[in-house]
């Protein structure tokens, strides 16, 4: 049974098939795009749009129901694909006409090196089990000048999330992700704290180097 280590900062399976149990158990609902629907997801797409242009060709990685990038085209961005590692989540997607493929942010072999000018993952990067190994992958694939838009939740130090959240790794500060990317990306944009509908969360914005 899947339970926190010791030292908080990571969810440990039993097996392959529990992780993908309990990230499905947080899956995807068979609804039509609503634009009224998803503020808070909309407050991140906002902000990210700053740092892009309609012309890039975007990855939105752990789509879930790709309600971020239904709201992307509702702003004229045509160039838009998304992935995630559940495969029901995937046949919803596509069912509502998404491009969408099911691969784990880990392994994107996917796609081809330099294949995006964005990345945006938003709260996906604590349900990876490696997320720095995800990190690289965003690298491989996104172009010299493109962006990484990331946003994670943030426990608090000495406290641990509910095992049913599927935080597979879990993120105090959002000085980690930035740690994890520096090698790859300037940061050119941190929100070190704020309150979002899920709790506290944070924002790094990276440019490939």
């Amino acid at each position: 049974m899947a339970k926190y280590h010791d030292d908080k900062k990571r969810l440990l399976y039993s097996s392959s098939q529990e992780f993908l149990e309990i990230q499905a158990s947080r899956g995807a609902t068979d609804a039509k795009f609503n634009i009224k629907e998803k503020p808070h997801i909309a407050v991140d797409v906002n902000r990210m749009l700053k740092f892009i242009h309609k012309e890039d060709r975007i990855l939105d990685a752990g789509c879930r129901d790709a309600w971020a990038m239904g709201y992307l085209a509702s702003k004229g961005y045509t160039d838009v694909k998304g992935f995630d590692i559940i495969s029901e989540n995937v046949d919803i997607c596509k069912r509502h006409g998404f491009d969408v493929d099911e691969a784990a942010a880990e392994d994107l072999s996917i796609y081809r090196a330099r294949s995006f000018e964005v990345v945006f993952s938003r709260h996906m990067l604590e349900h990876v089990i490696e997320p720095h190994m995800a990190i690289i992958e965003f690298a491989r694939i996104i172009r010299h000048g493109g962006i990484l838009y990331c946003v994670i939740p943030l426990q608090k130090a000495g406290t641990t999330p509910k095992v049913k959240y599927g935080h597979s790794y879990v993120f105090n500060s959002i000085d980690e992700v930035a740690n994890m990317s520096k090698n790859f990306f300037k940061q050119i944009s941190c929100i070190k704290r704020e309150h979002s509908k899920s709790g506290l969360a944070a924002t790094f914005v990276g440019q490939r180097l």
